[in-house]
């Protein structure tokens, strides 16, 4: 009689014990299943704001190129052989002027969303439109190129710097071969370095 109790007690403790086991089991999948989720969101959130900085990033180029184009002609005050930068350019080693501006609506979601803006344009020269643009032979173009650093990092946001090099058909000279008095102000750069439309 003693024996049989004892047996049963001691099946009844190996259950518990199995049970616990199961349960710690249970908790411990549970909790890596939360972690994973967790991951799984800082990464989405680190996703989204890397593509926010590469678009806003592009929206200030794109502000920079919009000012060149000027409307029927080209900004003159950007047809220099000066880099421009924007008015808040810290390290202004590489500037001659800080006047550049962007659009403001832009300019202000930017400073609302806190982040510091960069940008920078400068004039290469005229040259010829390079083939296969749907351009006439010896058609003159202005050749420039624009920087933007966007750095929304103390936010523990995104980061992104973007460089383009960009060409715009000169409005008024629409002849590169011709004399300088014909192809505007090609004479007045002829010492800046222009893009081989071959290339």
């Amino acid at each position: 009689m003693i024996r049989g109790n004892y047996g049963k007690t001691k099946q009844q403790g190996a259950i518990l014990l199995i049970s616990i086991i199961f349960l710690l089991l249970l908790s411990m999948l549970a909790l890596g299943t939360m972690r994973s989720g967790t991951l799984e969101i800082l990464m989405a959130g680190n996703e989204q704001s890397r593509i926010e900085a590469f678009e806003l990033a592009a929206a200030v180029n794109e502000s920079v190129i919009s000012r060149w184009q000027g409307g029927t002609g080209v900004e003159p005050s950007f047809k220099t052989d000066k880099t421009l930068c924007s008015a808040r350019e810290s390290n202004t080693s590489g500037c001659d002027e800080l006047t550049l501006t962007i659009d403001g609506t832009l300019s202000s979601a930017i400073s609302d969303a806190g982040a510091v803006n960069y940008y920078a344009t400068h004039f290469l020269g005229e040259g010829t439109v390079p083939a296969g643009f749907g351009e006439q032979v010896n058609t003159c173009a202005f050749y420039f190129d624009t920087e933007t650093d966007y750095d929304n990092s103390q936010n523990k946001l995104g980061v992104s710097h973007q460089s383009e090099g960009i060409f715009i058909v000169n409005p008024v000279a629409q002849d590169c071969a011709g004399l300088s008095d014909v192809v505007g102000d090609l004479d007045k750069y002829a010492h800046l370095d222009i893009a081989d439309p071959t290339l």
